[in-house]
């Protein structure tokens, strides 16, 4: 069975609150640190993509793959739900969902086109882009400059993972979660990955850094857009 272990704590964070749909935005948008710029990406339609694109947008990026059985799925809903709120509040043209392929030497569009899919998005829409480039780039802009780790491993190198995890408390139960792509490309593979959701000013300066983004919900994520749009500052 395919599996992949989120890892949290790699950005500074907000723990998961007792109630997200109140409690996530209570916090002011911080000033945290400066968005990486990029180049040499694609998207979900094999079209060439940079930072330029989405400026003066306020940008949610998460971090998945295309065969991820744990958090990706439920990350992917969120992205597709969060469209929809988006466009009933008429904010689709100032903000952008933005993806990023941390298995770039497994999966390239088709695969990414394919799961966003899966999930009720259509990969034709601009609104949420899933991003891919070669291996150098994705180690760039993904672990230096959003400071987000992740990480190949054997699946049968899995289990100690787990242990590893229990024995210094980082440990988190995920169901597996229906992912009709991985059961049908079975890869030898797991990604252990950041979980977290990186909401960016217009002005590319990083706001919030959403831990375990998985438990966050949609409207909680809605909320602290709204913050960052309506924050004086502006970054």
């Amino acid at each position: 069975m395919l599996v992949a272990i989120a890892l949290g704590g790699v950005l500074p964070w907000r723990p998961p609150p007792t109630k997200p749909d109140v409690a996530a935005a209570g916090d002011p948008p911080r000033m945290m640190f400066k968005a990486p710029v990029f180049n040499g990406f694609v998207n979900q339609q094999g079209r060439a993509v940079s930072s330029d694109a989405y400026a003066g947008k306020v940008l949610v990026v998460t971090f998945m793959y295309p065969y991820c059985t744990r958090v990706c799925p439920s990350l992917a809903s969120r992205m597709v739900n969060l469209e929809t709120l988006l466009r009933q509040r008429g904010l689709q043209n100032r903000v952008q969902l933005l993806s990023f392929n941390v298995d770039p030497e497994g999966s390239g569009p088709a695969e990414m086109s394919r799961f966003m899919q899966q999930y009720g998005a259509d990969p034709a829409d601009g609104l949420w882009q899933f991003l891919t480039a070669p291996v150098a780039v994705t180690e760039r802009v993904v672990q230096q400059g959003f400071h987000a780790n992740y990480e190949k491993i054997a699946v049968d190198a899995v289990d100690q993972v787990f242990a590893a995890q229990r024995q210094n408390g980082s440990y988190r139960y995920m169901p597996v979660m229906a992912n009709p792509l991985a059961d049908a490309a079975h890869p030898a593979y797991d990604i252990i990955h950041n979980s977290s959701a990186i909401i960016v000013g217009p002005k590319g300066v990083v706001r919030y850094v959403l831990g375990q983004a998985d438990t966050v919900s949609v409207a909680a994520m809605m909320n602290d857009i709204i913050r960052v749009l309506q924050a004086n500052k502006g970054a």
